[in-house]
C-alpha cells in the first residue's frame, strides 16, 4: 500500500470526479507533480480494456450469425393497429368475497315490497321444507362397532349426513359437500377420517397409526383450535393424536411422527407443500380435508388452488392415493368447483 499510495490516491480522486473538467484538472496535477507514469499506465489499461470489449462484441456477433440469429425487426404498423391494450387494473379482483357475478337477482315467488317513510320493506316468504320422509336416517348402531366410538354422543346421523354416509364411509372417491352452515359437515369429515382409519386395521382390531396422516385445512386460527379440540376428544379412543400447525404453533420432527391428524390453515399448508424436496409432513398424507372451499371466491382462492394442484401432482409423482374432501357453504357452480 505504501509503495502504491499515490496510485491509490489519484485513482480514487479520478473515480470520484463529477465531470470531465474536474478529471482534467486532476490529470494536470498528476503531470505537474511527477506522477505522469501513473497517468500513462491508467490510459494504457483503459485502451486495452476497450480493445478487449470490442473483440468480445465482434465474437458474439459472429456466433449469432453462425447459429442463424436474426436481429429483431420492427413490427408492421398493420399488426400494431389490430392489437388491443389489456388494462390489468380494470379486471383486478378487488371486491374479493363481496364480488357478485349475478347481474340480476330475482326474489322468490310471493315476495313483495312496501315503501315506508325513509325506508323500504322487502317481504320474502319462508322456504317450505322439502319432504324428507323417504330418506332413512343412518343409526349409529348400524355402523361397525369400532366406528361407533367416534359418535358416542349421537343416536343417528342427520339427513345430509345419512345421504353422504355411503360415499364418505364406504368409498374412497373424492367428495365435495355443499351445505348450509350448521348442516353437520364436520361429521361427514369424521366419517372420511374413520374410513381412512379402517383401511389400516388388522384382523385383531388394532390400528397401524404410523401408516397414515390426515390433514384438515381450516380458514382461520380460531377454527383450527376448535376443530382440533373437537377431533382430539372424539378420536382419543383410537389413540389418535390431533395437533395444530399454524404460524403460532410449530411441530418438531418427533411431534410430526406422533401425530395422525394435523389441523392447519391454508397459508401454513401452502408453505409446507411448497418445499417439494422436504416431504416430512406430506409423505404419509392419505386424506386432505379442506373446509370452507367457497373461499375460492376470496383472496385466499389461489392458495387453495395451489394446495389442491400440489396434492394432485404428488399423487401423480408417487402413485400413492390421497383422498381430497371439500366442505363448503352452498355454491351455485358446485360442479365447476368439483371438477
Amino acid at each position: 500500500v505504501c509503495k502504491n499510495r499515490w496510485k491509490v490516491v489519484y485513482c480514487t480522486r479520478l473515480a470520484r470526479a463529477e465531470d470531465e473538467i474536474e478529471r482534467g484538472e486532476i490529470e494536470k496535477e498528476m503531470e505537474s507533480k511527477g506522477h505522469a507514469p501513473i497517468l500513462e499506465e491508467l490510459q494504457s489499461t483503459k485502451a486495452k480494456e476497450g480493445k478487449q470489449g470490442a473483440e468480445a462484441r465482434e465474437f458474439k456477433k459472429t456466433q449469432r450469425t453462425q447459429v442463424g440469429y436474426a436481429p429483431a425487426r420492427a413490427m408492421p404498423e398493420e399488426d400494431l393497429k389490430t392489437r388491443t391494450m389489456l388494462d390489468l387494473e380494470s379486471i383486478s379482483f378487488e371486491q374479493g368475497g363481496h364480488f357478485m357475478s349475478n347481474k340480476k337477482c330475482e326474489l322468490p315467488h310471493g315476495s313483495f315490497r312496501q315503501s315506508r317513510k325513509g325506508y323500504e320493506e322487502v317481504h320474502v316468504p319462508a322456504v317450505k321444507p322439502k319432504d324428507t320422509s323417504d330418506i332413512e336416517r343412518v343409526k349409529i348402531s348400524s355402523l361397525p362397532k369400532w366406528a361407533q366410538r367416534g359418535f358416542e354422543d349421537f343416536e343417528s346421523l342427520n339427513i345430509i349426513q345419512s345421504k353422504m354416509y355411503k360415499a364418505a364411509f364406504s368409498s374412497q372417491e373424492n367428495l365435495l359437500l355443499c351445505a348450509p352452515t350448521g348442516a353437520g359437515k364436520t361429521n361427514v369429515a369424521m366419517l372420511t377420517i374413520l374410513a381412512e382409519l379402517g383401511k389400516h386395521m388388522n384382523e385383531e382390531g388394532e390400528f397401524d397409526l404410523d401408516a397414515f396422516k390426515v390433514v384438515y385445512v381450516a380458514p382461520m386460527k380460531a377454527l383450527v383450535q376448535e376443530v382440533a379440540a373437537s377431533f382430539q376428544g372424539r378420536l382419543k379412543n383410537y389413540g389418535i393424536n390431533v395437533r395444530e400447525l399454524t404460524g403460532d404453533r410449530q411441530m418438531t420432527k418427533a411431534q410430526i411422527d406422533d401425530t395422525q391428524v394435523i389441523v392447519t390453515t391454508p397459508e401454513k399448508w401452502d408453505i409446507v407443500t411448497r418445499k417439494s424436496g422436504d416431504r416430512t409432513y406430506t409423505q404419509l398424507v392419505r386424506l386432505l380435508i379442506i373446509d370452507e372451499v367457497h373461499l375460492l371466491h376470496d383472496h385466499r382462492g389461489p392458495i387453495l388452488e395451489a394446495i389442491v394442484a400440489r396434492t394432485i401432482r404428488q399423487i401423480e409423482a408417487t402413485q400413492e392415493m390421497i383422498r381430497i374432501i371439500g366442505l363448503s357453504a352452498t355454491l351455485p357452480n358446485y360442479k365447476d368447483v368439483a371438477h
